[in-house]
């Protein structure tokens, strides 16, 4: 898995031991590399799921929020971009705390890369569904602490 290898390389300065920061998110945003090619379209899902459990076993947080970038819209009329498209649906809804962020349909370019402006609306995109996700740890944490309610 080369690209987590070169992903724990540039964190390594985040882990728990090394800073008081940490890392309190996780966010994906690939896809359309794979819409080409039969072979990865079909490994798509199976390599997210193994890239999500080893940055969480990385940080040593198994709720560690992961957000997935959608692929673009025009992506999914490449070759195999409806495999991966659905892989993204697939990985999100069956482990808990991973979360897919649609890109906007009306933004995205026409070209191979996004431009400016629609990286600015899909930053705002997942740093909404980030925010959501933390308040929703949060609240569970609080109700963790403050034990069963006595009636």
């Amino acid at each position: 898995m080369p690209i987590f290898k070169l992903i724990a390389t540039k964190t390594r300065p985040l882990e728990p031991e090394r800073s008081p920061a940490g890392v309190v998110a996780f966010i994906w945003v690939q896809g359309e590399n794979d819409c080409f090619e039969e072979e990865r379209a079909q490994a798509y899902a199976g390599l997210l799921e193994k890239l999500i459990k080893a940055v969480r076993d990385k940080v040593g947080n198994q709720n560690l929020p992961i957000l997935i970038g959608g692929i673009n819209p025009w992506a999914v009329s490449l070759p195999y971009g409806q495999t991966v498209k659905q892989a993204q649906i697939d990985v999100a809804k069956k482990i808990p705390g991973v979360i897919l962020v649609e890109k906007d349909p009306m933004l995205t370019s026409k070209f191979y890369h996004e431009d400016f402006w629609s990286h600015v609306v899909t930053g705002a995109k997942l740093a909404r569904a980030l925010t959501e996700q933390l308040k929703l740890q949060l609240k569970a944490q609080q109700k963790a602490q403050q034990g069963p309610h006595k009636r």
